[in-house]
């Protein structure tokens, strides 16, 4: 990564949601993590587990990595109106300011995307994902101060 680090002002590294090689990997090249969370109790819970525990055991091997913020993505377009209050207001009251105003809405082009292995902003570059992604950016562009 090193070398890439002169070409780039960013590079980002998309991973499984496991502490497994790769994603370690990732984490020990990296200055910031962003936590994407689905608003429902186990990803909470697991959440929780990576900011109190897994994280800081990282930085000790890797002192630059910060947490960027944590991001609520909606999977399901039915999903229970009162679930996602609850997990702000956990993630709020775990850390002041760790959660990103901005939220990951359900959108299908960005399922599809996937499907297609096409970025989202080439496959459907007037979607509402792609706006969301654009404004998480913007915001985490000013969490960092770059």
């Amino acid at each position: 990564i090193k070398p890439l680090r002169k070409s780039f002002d960013y590079i980002i590294f998309d991973c499984p949601p496991s502490l497994n090689h790769q994603t370690k990997n990732a984490l020990w090249a990296s200055d910031y993590l962003i936590i994407p969370v689905e608003p429902e109790p186990l990803s909470y819970e697991g959440t929780r587990q990576l900011i109190g525990e897994i994280i800081p055991e990282l930085q000790q091997s890797n002192r630059k990595l910060k947490l960027g913020g944590v991001l609520i993505k909606h999977r399901s377009a039915a999903l229970r109106k009162w679930l996602p209050v609850q997990i702000r207001g956990k993630l709020d009251t775990l850390r002041k300011g760790i959660r990103f105003q901005n939220e990951i809405r359900v959108d299908q082009a960005l399922a599809k995307m996937a499907i297609k292995h096409s970025p989202a902003c080439v496959y459907s570059g007037a979607s509402r994902g792609v706006e969301d992604y654009y404004v998480v950016t913007q915001e985490f562009l000013k969490r960092t101060g770059a």
